[in-house]
């Protein structure tokens, strides 16, 4: 059995959200400090992915400053909604109880649907400006051989075009075209308020 892994730094809030990947991580990391908060007011980590999410959560609790911890929330995809899928969140919940956390999973864009941060982000893409409409014929031009496979690919694929059509052409993901661009806050201002929701929420949780 492998030792338990330590922080580089003592983990320094009671409160942890811990995302799945960078966009998230980027978004509430730029939503912190927009409201002059840092890791002693709650602790933002990622996970590096779907596949280490649960381990992840896991081990928080051995990391330096871990037995500090009394709520986390967690931050993921949908994805395809298989079988799979759909059990995560509740055994994500599973891990936070052993250690006695409360928890709080959010499913982006939501639990009964497939996809992700950008299908979240597509559906709350301003409909009317040309960008939408470029990445819209884009999409249509595309042929069904060619096209990303899954619900959370295509949009991913979409949004790469939406934001080429606000003029970001050097910024490969989302998170870091929001931290990055006011443009693409100012043109995604609903999808940063859903953030700034999972922040107040976990900012307000006991601890």
């Amino acid at each position: 059995m492998a030792a338990p892994r330590t922080a580089d730094r003592p983990l320094q809030s009671a409160r942890v959200i811990l995302c799945e990947g960078k966009d998230e991580h980027e978004i509430l990391s730029l939503l912190r400090r927009q409201r002059g908060l840092g890791d002693a007011d709650i602790e933002l980590r990622e996970a590096g992915g779907r596949d280490r999410l649960a381990q992840a959560l896991d081990d928080l609790r051995y990391e330096s400053g871990g037995s500090g911890i009394r709520h986390v929330c967690v931050v993921l995809d949908a994805e395809e909604c298989t079988a799979a899928d759909m059990a995560l969140p509740d055994h994500l919940s599973g891990i936070a109880q052993a250690h006695g956390w409360t928890s709080r999973i959010h499913v982006l864009p939501d639990p009964q649907r497939a996809g992700g941060l950008e299908t979240l982000a597509r559906e709350l893409a301003p409909g009317q400006d040309p960008a939408h409409t470029c990445a819209d014929h884009w999409e249509a031009c595309i042929s069904p051989q060619r096209a990303p496979k899954t619900q959370a690919q295509r949009d991913k694929a979409w949004l790469q075009v939406w934001l080429a059509g606000t003029g970001v052409y050097n910024k490969a993901r989302l998170g870091m075209a929001l931290s990055q661009e006011r443009v693409v806050r100012q043109q995604m201002a609903t999808l940063l308020a859903r953030f700034d929701a999972i922040l107040d929420e976990a900012l307000q949780s006991p601890a």
